[in-house]
């Protein structure tokens, strides 16, 4: 885990894209559909944890954004495929896209 000057952990700021978002929404109600909304939610706040954590401990690195600073990952949790870029230099998480597999 990466640490702040102070002693304290660093926290990232995760933040969507608009589809991202729309995703999210859309996979959790097919998830309550199908009887699955509890281990969608536990799969949402894990990730989420791990972004605003420790976001290059989660998933692989795909590939750079040079001129953005940010670097792509791909991670898996449960029942979710999150695409998420990390910037090079600031402490913020952008969720790209959100897959369901259930």
């Amino acid at each position: 885990m990466n640490s702040h000057g102070n002693g304290q952990p660093k926290r990232y700021r995760v933040t969507h894209l608009g589809p991202a978002k729309e995703a999210l929404t859309r996979h959790y109600r097919r998830a309550k559909l199908q009887g699955k909304g509890s281990v969608f939610v536990a799969a949402v706040e894990h990730i989420y944890n791990r972004l605003r954590a420790d976001p290059r401990g989660f998933g692989e690195p795909k590939y750079p954004i040079p001129g953005l600073q940010l670097v792509v990952h791909l991670g898996i949790h449960g029942p979710l495929v999150v695409e998420f870029a990390i910037h090079d230099t600031e402490p913020v998480v952008v969720i790209r896209s959100v897959r369901y597999m259930g």
